[in-house]
């Protein structure tokens, strides 16, 4: 078993029977990986709020194998204004969606994590208009 630290952006959750969640992390040290967040449904669980889809979290994670499991985990960003209105959760999805499928499997890219997490943080302040920050994301991430 090994120990391992990493940020990463959830942008993927499944949940797994009653209290567990799959999450799919995109970080800067491992790049795209999919981590078991054991109990992490329950409503007394202290990686609830972190592993919560679009939350930018700092994770201690057991490796067995090829398999990770949250040992720990520390919110560093929710971007809590995305939820106020639903055209910017499909915004946040498109650009975690892109992330997941432009990203490979431990194979990191740091620049695509900054412009993904830069996209959500426009996207909550409203820093412009939803087209612009849409197609800046994509310009962006089609040159990286």
């Amino acid at each position: 078993m090994q120990i391992v630290m990493a940020s990463g952006l959830v942008v993927r959750t499944t949940d797994y029977g009653e209290r567990d969640r799959i999450l799919s992390l995109y970080t800067d040290e491992l790049g795209l990986i999919t981590v078991t967040a054991n109990g992490s449904r329950s409503l007394k669980s202290r990686s609830l709020v972190a592993t919560e889809l679009f939350c930018y979290s700092r994770f201690v994670l057991t490796k067995r194998g090829d398999r990770y499991t949250v040992k720990e985990v520390e919110l560093i960003e929710s971007f809590f204004d995305l939820r106020s209105d639903i055209s910017k959760i499909a915004l946040a999805g498109y650009a975690c969606e892109v992330l997941s499928h432009v990203g490979t499997e431990n194979m990191p890219e740091p620049d695509l994590l900054r412009l993904c997490l830069n996209t959500l943080y426009a996207i909550a302040k409203d820093h412009a208009p939803q087209k612009q920050i849409k197609g800046a994301f994509e310009m962006r991430a089609a040159a990286i």
